[in-house]
């Protein structure tokens, strides 16, 4: 048990009686539950110190962060990683500078990238031609892009991505800091890393500059624990400090606390055998899953690939025409109460942990195999999906079917291949309208467009909209997807001036 458990565990039971907020003074409950909860959310209570302050049961609590993480610093985030990224970004990066960015990072990045007013270069990895995710950067992308863009003030890399792909951070560290360029790791899907030895690298000892972890994502912490890292001495960690206390609140949660406090009890405990469990389990799934016809799976062990997910995702591809990622994913989901993380049309995306239970494994299991019998290997046509809506007039008015976009259909597009026309401020500022989508090829985008539930977005503010962005939207909406920034078939595009010069 860590000292901030024990220190907030003796105050439970002591007979102190709290003339203060939280309001709730350790006693409004309906049940247990809530009453266990009340009794360790506190606050103004010496030695229950602010975030802020240099010593107490906090800095002790950063301080096991950094050690467990082996970081030269750590800070606590109870507001989510976003405010993370948020002090990261305002700390590294001057009003004006250029940034180069992962183009399929969260949307907390261009949040940060909009609120500080800077020029962001966007990067991408290759897209995988057989399952369709984006796989991670090489030290060859960034060479060839600090190259271009002897400028740049600083990189923010995504990695772990969602889809469980890493980049090569360690040469890519390696490479800036010959630079004196900082490198900013958003590893919200990576705070896994590092504690077993099948499993990769994590940032922090890689080289990055700024790692930001999301406990919750992998982990077993609460909803919106998180840690910032600092290494090395290119990061100025007073600025960092001072960020923080503009973007979170210097009074944490501390119920969120010591869920944190539990979750690194419980996976740097070397005698509870969790980690080799979780390899077991997970092996023998896979080798369950191999036995399907149709729903083939993709995970760290799949033979024969060296850029596979890591072993916390895996990725199924339903191979019948008569059914398509969104589908698997809808009937997973409501025939057989399994809750995926997404799907596009070519895949669906499975989460693990080291809490995944035996049930759970076979619930999965199970479900997959009686989906893999109804399936028929046959040549049919699938042209308005399930779900769907028929969009025929787009593609009567571009002349392509929604599958003619370059790449694999749902990839989202290669940065090389975007045009950025505005800084993300300068176009949410800008005078806009709402246009047609069907008018929108040649104009700019002053809105973030999507697909729910993703974070990635297709279009940012600034951005020019091409044939290939449409077509992709197209896809994606006869798939039967959600598109976020939306509404009514219609997306806000910057208003044209009438002499403005061609984009």
């Amino acid at each position: 048990m860590g000292e901030l458990t024990e220190l907030v565990e003796d105050y439970v039971y002591s007979d102190v009686y709290p003339f203060q907020g939280p309001g709730h003074k350790r006693s409004f409950y309906e049940n247990d539950f809530l009453s266990e909860f009340y009794k360790r959310d506190i606050a103004g209570v010496q030695g229950f110190d602010k975030m802020s302050l240099e010593d107490g049961s906090l800095c002790d609590a950063r301080n096991r962060m950094s050690r467990v993480y082996k970081a030269d610093e750590s800070y606590i985030l109870t507001g989510g990683v976003s405010v993370g990224m948020m002090a990261a970004v305002f700390a590294t990066l001057n009003r004006g500078d250029k940034v180069l960015v992962m183009r399929n990072s969260r949307r907390y990045v261009y949040n940060a990238i909009q609120l500080r007013e800077l020029r962001a270069v966007y990067i991408s990895g290759d897209v995988d031609e057989d399952y369709g995710y984006t796989k991670g950067l090489t030290i060859e992308v960034i060479e060839e892009s600090i190259k271009k863009n002897d400028d740049v003030k600083a990189v923010i890399l995504t990695s772990p991505t969602l889809d469980g792909i890493s980049s090569e951070v360690e040469d890519i560290a390696e490479f800036l800091h010959e630079h004196r360029i900082p490198l900013i790791v958003d590893a919200s899907y990576g705070a896994h890393f590092g504690f077993a030895g099948f499993l990769p690298i994590n940032a922090v000892e890689c080289g990055a500059d700024i790692v930001l972890h999301s406990l919750s994502e992998s982990l077993p912490s609460p909803v919106q624990t998180g840690v910032l890292h600092i290494n090395g001495s290119i990061i100025d960690n007073d600025k960092i400090r001072d960020f923080l206390g503009m973007f979170q609140d210097d009074e944490p949660s501390f119920p969120l606390l010591l869920g944190m406090d539990k979750c690194l009890d419980y996976i740097s405990d070397d005698d509870n055998n969790a980690w080799q469990r979780f390899y077991d389990k997970r092996a023998s799934l896979s080798d369950e899953l191999k036995k399907l016809n149709h729903i083939e799976v993709f995970d760290a062990f799949t033979m024969g690939r060296s850029d596979t997910p890591e072993i916390g995702k895996m990725i199924l591809s339903p191979k019948a025409k008569n059914m398509n990622g969104k589908q698997l994913y809808d009937r997973l989901k409501k025939e057989f109460g399994i809750l995926p993380i997404l799907s596009t049309p070519e895949y669906v995306l499975v989460g693990f942990s080291i809490c995944d239970t035996d049930e759970g494994y076979e619930k999965l299991a199970s479900a997959l195999a009686k989906l893999d019998n109804e399936l028929e290997a046959k040549e049919e046509t699938t042209r308005t999906m399930s779900g769907g809506r028929d969009l025929g007039s787009l593609e009567a008015l571009f002349g392509v079917s929604s599958n003619e976009s370059s790449g694999t259909a749902s990839a989202y597009p290669a940065a090389e291949k975007l045009t950025i026309v505005k800084p993300i401020h300068e176009a949410i500022n800008s005078e806009k309208e709402s246009v047609p989508i069907n008018m929108c090829e040649g104009r700019v985008s002053g809105a973030f467009v999507g697909v729910y539930p993703s974070e990635q977005p297709i279009l940012v503010p600034g951005q020019k909209i091409t044939r290939d962005l449409l077509t992709l939207i197209n896809h994606y909406r006869r798939s039967g997807y959600v598109i976020k920034g939306e509404f009514m078939e219609r997306i806000e595009v910057l208003r044209e001036s009438k002499n403005r010069p061609e984009a």
